[in-house]
This record gives C-alpha cells, sequence and structure tokens, in this order.
C-alpha cells in the first residue's frame, strides 16, 4: 500500500512523495543493530517510492501530466530511531512492531513529484483521502490533508471577497507583491441581521464536510 504526502517548499513549491508500506513490513522482519548505527549525513529514504511511481498514482488513469509537472529529490528532516525513518502512521498498517520512540530527526532524500501551483491545488481539493483497497492500494497522509484545509480556506477566502492585494517584506529582504487574507468581521460589528457580502451571492451552499469551489458569480 502506498502512502501519498504533499508539503510546500519556499524553493520547490509543491512537492509529493509516497512511502511504500510493503517495505515498512519488509525492514520490520530484519533485526534492529546494536545502537546507534553510524550514517552519512543525508541518506536515501529507505521506503520512499521511485517519483515515476508517485506520478503514475496523482495522474488518473489514462491522463497526462500535469503541465509544469518535474521529478526531483529533497532533504526531509523526518523522525528517526536506530531502525531508520519512522513511518508515518498510515504507513504502519502491517508493521506495528516496529520501535517508535524517536531519537532524533535526520535528513533524508526522497524522490519528489513537483506540480504546479494550480494543478497543485486542483489536485488537493478533487482527490479526497482514500481508503486503501487491493482496488486503490493507495492512501493519503496526514500533511495531505492538513495542506487541502490550507487549500480550501484560500478558496473560501477568495470566494468571500476576503483577500486583498498587498505587498510584503519577506525574510530575504525582496519584496513581494502577494494576496492577503482580510480577517472576517467580528459578530459585533456585523450585527445579527447585516446582509451578506455581494462577492458570495453566488455561491452555492455546501453539505456539511465537503469542499466547495468559488461559482463563476464570485470570482
Amino acid at each position: 500500500m502506498l502512502v501519498v504526502h504533499a508539503l510546500w517548499s519556499p524553493l520547490a513549491g509543491f512537492c509529493f512523495w509516497a512511502e511504500d508500506s510493503t517495505r515498512v513490513t519488509a525492514l520490520v522482519s530484519q533485526p534492529p543493530g546494536r545502537g546507534q548505527p553510524v550514517l552519512p549525513p543525508i541518506v536515501a529514504h529507505p521506503f520512499a517510492v521511485t517519483a515515476g511511481l508517485v506520478a503514475a498514482v496523482l495522474s488518473p488513469e489514462g491522463a497526462r501530466p500535469a503541465e509544469g509537472a518535474s521529478d526531483g529529490q529533497l532533504t526531509l528532516m523526518l523522525p528517526t530511531n536506530s531502525w531508520g525513518p519512522i513511518p508515518s502512521p498510515r504507513a504502519r498498517i502491517e508493521a506495528e512492531g516496529r520501535p517508535t520512540r524517536t531519537e532524533q530527526l535526520r535528513p533524508w532524500l526522497v524522490p519528489v513529484v513537483r506540480l504546479p501551483a494550480q494543478a497543485a491545488v486542483d489536485l488537493l481539493l478533487d482527490r479526497p483521502g482514500p481508503a486503501g483497497t487491493d482496488d486503490n492500494p493507495v492512501i493519503t497522509g496526514g500533511a495531505w490533508d492538513w495542506l487541502a484545509a490550507v487549500a480550501d480556506t484560500a478558496v473560501d477566502l477568495v470566494a468571500s471577497g476576503r483577500a486583498l492585494p498587498g505587498i510584503v517584506d519577506p525574510a530575504g529582504g525582496r519584496t513581494q507583491a502577494r494576496w492577503l487574507p482580510v480577517p472576517p468581521p467580528t459578530a459585533a460589528a456585523s450585527g445579527p441581521s447585516s446582509p451578506p457580502s455581494p462577492h458570495c451571492a453566488g455561491r452555492r451552499p455546501t453539505r456539511p464536510g465537503t469542499r466547495h469551489r468559488p461559482s463563476p458569480k464570485c470570482c
């Protein structure tokens, strides 16, 4: 079973990588070494899958990869013990015997697929975390759920007219133009009988627990 993770890197943008739970199970069957092994500063993640396999999982059957997608590698700081990197909770389906006590954070090299921002947001919103089955042996990791919630919040800000252009000065010192969120009005300021925002007039209601996209009238 594959567990697909999503992350955003300041240098690489939106990136996706995956763990193979069968490799986790294989490593569990090996006896641990004595003490903490001496490892090089950065080594390849032992149960991360290839970028090509990640790309195949992210693309619907028969669909072409998103325009601008590319393969690469990232160094991630991950919880590590004497066995190596600790698998994510959803990759531990058949590996409950693996020690989970964290010794330290260590860098691990993982293959990733980089996607342009629009393609990544569409993917995060359109692909809910599936339950792994024999027909669809893929589940999404917790970081994917978190990024999907962030993307959903951004869509909600745009749909409700609560995003304004602004200028920011990042730590690097290079001034940049950004869309900035506008805090919602307080209950006291808006009042119980305040009319709905005109920006939301064309927005369709959604069922609890489902994601929505802004309708054309909202944009």
